[in-house]
C-alpha cells in the first residue's frame, strides 16, 4: 500500500472543502464528464440512524491512471487539466485546480475513490481528520472500467434527494450537456435527468462590452426555454459552459420559464486569481451581467411578439376571432389593439380560457373588446 501525501497546509484543504452539498456532487458529475463517462449514477444509502447514510457517484469513464494517481492526489493545485483543453472525446474540460475532489469532504469525513484505468484497479481513501495523507491500495487486475466515489460518514441529513428538489438543480446545470451531446446521462437518486423532453428552445448570442481602454470583453449567452415551470436563473459559467455561480434572472419575461448560461473568459481569469466567489462584485463582470440582461430582455420581446400573433393565428383558424378582414380606418385599429392585448394577457393568465370552448372563449374576448 502507497501512502499519497498532499503537499498543502492542512487548513487549506480544510477551506476548499467547504462549499454546498449539491455543488460538492455538481463537481463530481464534471469528474465524471471530463472523464469522457458516458453514463453517471448519483445515488444515496438510508442509514438506521439517520436519513442518509452514505452517497454514491459512479461513472463509465477512463477512470484514473494508478501511475499518475500519486500526482493528481499530491500535487493540488496542478491539475492535468491545466495541460489540456478538450477530452478524447472532444468535449471541453471543466476545472483546472484540481481542487474538484476535495469537494466531496464537504458531504462526508471519509471518501474513498474506487478506479478501473485500462484492466487495472485500485481505491485511493481520504479522511478530512487527516487531510494530507491519501492511503493507495495496490493495483489489481480485472474489473470494469470507471469511477466509484463513495462518501460516507456523511456529516448530517442534507437535503439531497429528487424529493428536495435537488434533481432539478442537476438538470438546469448540466442541461445544456445533456440536450446537446445524447451520449452524456445522468440518473440522479433513481431517476433519470431529462433535459431534451423538458427542453422547448436554445438560443444563442454573442455579446460584449467595451472597457474605458479600448479593451473588448466578450462573452456568449444562451437561453434555454423549458415547457416545464422552473426557478429562473442566469448562471455565470466557465469555457464549456461549466457554471460557477448562479444568480436570479432579474428581468421580466411574462409566459416564459428559461435559464440562461453567460460564459466569458474572463470568469475563467476570476477563478485563475481565486476571487470568483466575489464576481457580483467585480466592476467588469457586472457590467457583463447587464448586458447579458439587455440581450434578454430583447430576445422575450422578440419572442412575445412571435408568441401573440402566433396566438392570434390559430385564433383567426379556429373562427373565435371577432375581426376580419383588413383594419378599417384608426378607431378600427385601435379597438383590435386593445383586443389583442387583453386577449392575451388573459390567455398567459388564465389556464381555464385556453381549455374552454371556442365559443366561450370567442364571447370572453368580445366582451373584452
Amino acid at each position: 500500500m502507497q501512502e499519497i501525501e498532499v503537499q498543502v497546509k492542512p487548513d487549506h484543504l480544510e477551506r476548499i472543502a467547504k462549499t454546498s452539498p449539491i455543488r460538492a456532487i455538481v463537481e463530481l458529475i464534471w469528474n465524471a464528464y471530463d472523464a469522457d463517462a458516458q453514463t453517471v449514477e448519483v445515488s444515496f444509502s438510508d442509514g438506521v440512524l439517520t436519513k442518509l447514510e452514505a452517497i454514491h457517484i459512479s461513472d463509465d469513464g477512463h477512470g484514473i491512471d494508478p501511475e499518475l494517481a500519486p500526482s493528481m492526489f499530491g500535487g493540488l493545485g496542478d491539475s492535468w487539466k491545466k495541460k489540456k483543453k478538450r477530452t478524447a472525446s472532444g468535449r471541453h474540460i471543466h476545472g483546472e485546480k484540481g481542487q474538484g475532489r476535495f469537494k466531496a469532504f464537504s458531504l462526508g469525513q471519509t471518501v474513498t475513490w474506487i478506479s478501473g484505468f485500462q484492466g487495472k484497479r485500485f481505491s485511493i481513501t481520504g479522511n478530512i481528520s487527516d487531510p494530507k495523507n491519501f492511503p493507495m491500495s495496490d493495483v489489481i487486475l480485472g474489473g470494469r472500467k470507471g469511477c466509484i466515489v463513495e462518501i460516507t460518514d456523511v456529516q448530517k441529513d442534507f437535503e439531497l434527494r429528487i424529493e428536495h428538489g435537488a434533481g432539478e438543480k442537476v438538470r438546469d446545470i448540466f442541461a445544456l450537456q445533456l440536450y446537446q451531446d445524447p451520449s452524456f446521462k445522468i440518473t440522479y437518486d433513481g431517476q433519470d435527468i431529462d433535459a431534451s423532453e423538458a427542453i422547448s428552445a436554445v438560443k444563442e448570442i454573442a455579446t460584449s462590452i467595451t472597457l474605458e481602454n479600448g479593451q473588448l470583453i466578450e462573452a456568449t449567452l444562451e437561453i434555454v426555454e423549458w415547457r416545464k415551470k422552473v426557478e429562473r436563473k442566469l448562471l455565470l459559467c466557465l469555457p464549456g459552459r461549466f457554471s460557477f455561480h448562479d444568480l436570479s434572472a432579474g428581468i421580466q419575461a411574462r409566459g416564459f420559464e428559461f435559464t440562461a448560461y453567460l460564459t466569458s473568459n474572463y470568469f475563467q481569469e476570476l477563478v485563475e486569481e481565486n476571487v470568483e466567489g466575489l464576481v457580483e462584485l467585480d466592476g467588469i463582470a457586472k457590467k457583463l451581467i447587464e448586458a447579458a440582461k439587455d440581450e434578454m430582455r430583447e430576445h422575450f420581446r422578440e419572442r412575445e411578439v412571435e408568441r401573440s400573433r402566433s396566438k392570434i393565428d390559430q385564433w383567426k383558424a379556429d373562427k373565435i376571432y371577432p375581426y376580419e378582414g383588413n383594419v378599417n380606418g384608426p378607431i378600427e385599429r385601435n379597438e383590435r389593439q386593445v383586443f389583442d392585448v387583453v386577449a392575451l394577457n388573459l390567455a398567459d393568465y388564465s389556464n381555464d380560457f385556453e381549455k374552454s370552448p371556442p365559443k366561450s372563449q370567442n364571447h370572453t374576448g368580445s366582451s373584452h373588446s
